[in-house]
């Protein structure tokens, strides 16, 4: 069990993870390693020019930690899905071995599911992969399962103190999850699957 505060008891394989942002502070990446995490998602981008400060340097990190890192990319829906989708591409230096790109959709607004497809289409047509879809629970199951049906599109889902509804490979299970060595709280999820699953969902 990984060195973390709260854990959690999960029937199978599973893998320990975190997200970050320039809003966490300056994260020791080899920290989330010693404690047992096997990846990390990053914030890289928002909207249609927004990057994240600390980006760059959560990337770099991730890598030489040995973490598996991915790069996610919060949706603004009131800006351009294919202006948002290029600038999230152009703006990360993907390996083979990163994991796919994110696409965090929690904002609603006017033709929310059809603007965030349109996004999600883009970054395939650009990378080749669909990227993961994060979300909560209850807005997944209210703005975007017909686009995202179940079973198509690897999901990420946020719902705290219960499983969520929704199958999904990523559970973010906690927004106060506590590393040692790292000062602030991190969101906290597990994702169903031992490594070589893990690495299946890789660029």
């Amino acid at each position: 069990m990984p060195n973390i505060t709260p854990s959690i008891t999960i029937d199978g394989a599973a893998l320990y993870g975190a997200d970050i942002y320039h809003g966490d502070g300056d994260v020791q990446m080899h920290a989330l390693a010693a404690a047992g995490l096997s990846y990390v998602w990053i914030k890289a981008t928002q909207g249609r020019t927004y990057t994240d400060p600390a980006f760059a340097t959560n990337w770099a990190r991730a890598k030489s930690a040995g973490l598996m890192r991915g790069a996610y990319h919060f949706f603004d829906p009131a800006a351009d899905p294919i202006v948002q989708a290029n600038h999230l591409v152009n703006t990360v230096p993907l390996k083979k071995d990163d994991l796919v790109l994110a696409l965090d959709v929690e904002t609603d607004g006017l033709n929310i599911g059809a603007r965030a497809h349109d996004c999600a289409a883009e970054i395939k047509r650009l990378t080749g992969r669909w990227p993961a879809l994060y979300c909560s629970d209850s807005f997944y199951r209210e703005h975007l399962q017909p686009y995202f049906p179940i079973g198509s599109h690897l999901l990420w889902i946020a719902r705290y103190g219960e499983k969520p509804r929704t199958p999904c490979q990523f559970w973010q299970y906690s927004d106060a999850g506590r590393v040692p060595g790292v000062p602030h709280q991190l969101d906290t999820a597990v994702f169903f699957g031992d490594m070589a699953a893990l690495k299946t969902h890789c660029i």
